[in-house]
């Protein structure tokens, strides 16, 4: 069973027409704690991937997301969502995100995207009414 949103990550179920299954089952030693310690690992990175986004995009950050062809992959966006709890912590109002070829500015308090540029965008760009910056 491959598991949702994790192309590298799949997990298949033993067959029980597997001879000497019964023996596999019961392994000890070194080789079953990594093992116990991989599968507990992947399932742990799963569940933090899977656990839902705090941050809104405004309708603002959509539009110009979709003209400057800006995509975030779904692990990217948890880092940004971890990025924004984090400056909130921090007591952040206005903070600048820069995440991978690309820059959000994000009103803290509604974890809401403001705006998106791309790295083109970046270059000799002063940014105004922040309080703070992530490199995520």
């Amino acid at each position: 069973m491959a598991i949702e949103g994790l192309n590298s990550i799949s997990i298949n179920p033993i067959n029980s027409s597997i001879p000497g299954k019964e023996k596999a089952a019961g392994v000890k030693g070194e080789f079953a704690n990594q093992l116990d310690g991989l599968l507990k690992d992947n399932f742990s990175k799963t569940q933090e991937l899977a656990k839902p986004l705090e941050i809104k995009f405004s309708n603002h950050a959509i539009e110009r997301m979709r003209s400057r062809g800006i995509h975030f992959q779904p692990e990217t966006l948890q880092r940004i969502d971890s990025a924004v709890n984090r400056a909130s912590e921090k007591g952040a109002k206005e903070t600048l995100v820069i995440a991978e070829d690309s820059a959000l500015i994000v009103n803290i308090e509604n974890k809401t995207v403001v705006t998106v540029m791309d790295k083109n965008m970046l270059k000799e760009n002063i940014f105004t009414n922040i309080d703070a910056a992530v490199i995520v």
